[in-house]
């Protein structure tokens, strides 16, 4: 999830909770137009239309969210709401059934007994593939009404438990974030170490190739001091390679990144998640060369934004699976965490 569709959120979120439902369902559809796979958004807008009783469009969305997070308790509910205001009692008992796997909604129930009273125990099909046509120019039969739960992620918290992506499982529950942590104790855990890595020597040795080249070049043309000064060059360029690469070091836990770098003017930092506003994958020409890739972040420190290179972590694959796993804590933390933060 980008910075764009997490601040489309957020107005989302505004413009719910002042009560105006309609702007906030118009907001998250241009969110879910451009970043079509931000399932807490297209939760989200499945919410909104429920509420505005727009059953067919959210079903359609939450459809998509059931499919493919089928443990997504919260969109199964919601999608049986929609399926049940369109007449559909046995497709709406599956979804709420299958609601039944995460925490209970209030009206669960309830709404499942009335769907069993119009068409008997549902033994059907998914949730988000009708099982027979609707019937022609549209009519639907009525259901019995029946209070519904609105449950929205109307706190940082509950949004980030809903994110999808996920690293790690942080801390003790499933959810738990590092605001949770700060509530209870005033202090935080950093969760466990995950993954260890350092800048691979080769992301550095193009400068100590090409001196190398040049050296032997020199060879060639029997030039002596050429071939001793470059042969030292070399030499030189091959060790601060090494020990660069050597004393660079990138350990990522639950929730933060401890960062190590340079040799004459060593720095040690470490940057949470929660203030991470920006995660860039990175390949420059000499990565190319060297089969390598990097990763760039752009983090709050205090009020100001400051951005950091984790250069050469591994293999492009690697590191861009790398990127797209962070973005989920990154996400997660960040929504938990802002009303300490920012």
């Amino acid at each position: 999830m980008s910075a764009q569709d997490d601040e489309g959120f957020d107005r989302a979120l505004a413009l719910y909770r002042a009560g105006r439902t309609a702007e906030a369902r118009d907001v998250l559809l241009e969110v879910v137009a451009e970043f079509p796979g931000d399932r807490v958004c297209r939760y989200s807008l499945g919410v909104c239309l429920n509420e505005l009783g727009e059953w067919r469009e959210a079903e359609r969305h939450l459809g998509v969210v059931v499919a493919a997070e089928p443990a997504h308790h919260l969109a199964a509910y919601e999608l049986g709401v929609a399926l049940q205001e369109q007449g559909r009692p046995a497709e709406a008992a599956v979804a709420f059934r299958q609601s039944l796997a995460g925490d209970v909604v209030k009206d669960v129930h309830s709404r499942l007994a009335a769907c069993r009273t119009a068409d008997g125990p549902a033994t059907g099909h998914p949730p988000h593939q009708p099982a027979t046509p609707e019937p022609p120019g549209g009519s639907l039969p009525p259901v019995a009404a029946v209070p519904r739960q609105v449950v929205v992620p109307d706190d940082p918290a509950h949004a980030a438990a809903l994110e999808y992506t996920r690293t790690v499982a942080a801390g003790v529950t499933p959810y738990r974030t590092l605001a949770d942590d700060l509530d209870e104790r005033a202090v935080y855990d950093i969760g466990q170490e995950v993954w260890s890595t350092r800048t691979r020597t080769r992301h550095l040795a193009l400068t100590p190739l090409v001196a190398t080249a040049l050296a032997l070049s020199g060879s060639v043309l029997r030039v002596p001091l050429l071939v001793v000064a470059l042969g030292l060059y070399a030499v030189a360029a091959w060790v601060a390679a090494v020990v660069s690469a050597r004393v660079t070091s990138y350990v990522f836990h639950q929730r933060r990144v401890d960062v190590a770098q340079g040799v004459r003017d060593r720095g040690k930092q470490v940057i949470l998640y929660a203030s991470i506003t920006q995660v860039r994958y990175v390949r420059t020409l000499s990565s190319y060369l060297t089969n390598t890739a990097s990763l760039e972040l752009t983090y709050m420190l205090g009020t100001e934004k400051e951005s950091i290179v984790l250069a050469g972590l591994g293999r492009p694959g690697q590191v861009d699976k790398l990127y797209r796993e962070l973005q989920g804590p990154v996400v997660r933390e960040r929504r938990a965490m802002k009303k300490i933060l920012f």
